[in-house]
């Protein structure tokens, strides 16, 4: 959803190196514990599924590819959806 929100349907070729780039912010958000995740109990929709799970090799050739497949982590194919949700923050007492 964040990525259809921040990149126009005009920029579609790049959701999926967009999706991976903020899946990673999301990842690292968690262990920080700024926001928590919760699995969606539901199949991946063909549009999410192409947009996580892009099929590089079908439009590149071998070995541009592969070098793409390696810089996005797809070779990791997500089979699971999750939802973020950023964990409310206390206050901080001003000095």
């Amino acid at each position: 959803d964040l990525v259809q929100r921040i990149y126009s349907a005009q920029y579609a070729v790049l959701w999926p190196a967009m999706a991976r780039q903020i899946l990673a912010h999301l990842i690292a958000l968690e262990s920080e514990g700024r926001v928590v995740s919760r699995r969606v109990h539901r199949a991946m929709s063909a549009d999410e599924s192409a947009m996580l799970n892009p099929k590089i090799e079908e439009v590149l050739s071998p070995q541009e590819a592969a070098l793409v497949i390696a810089e996005l982590g797809t070779e990791l194919r997500l089979e699971v959806l999750f939802s973020y949700e950023v964990v409310a923050q206390l206050p901080t007492a001003s000095a």
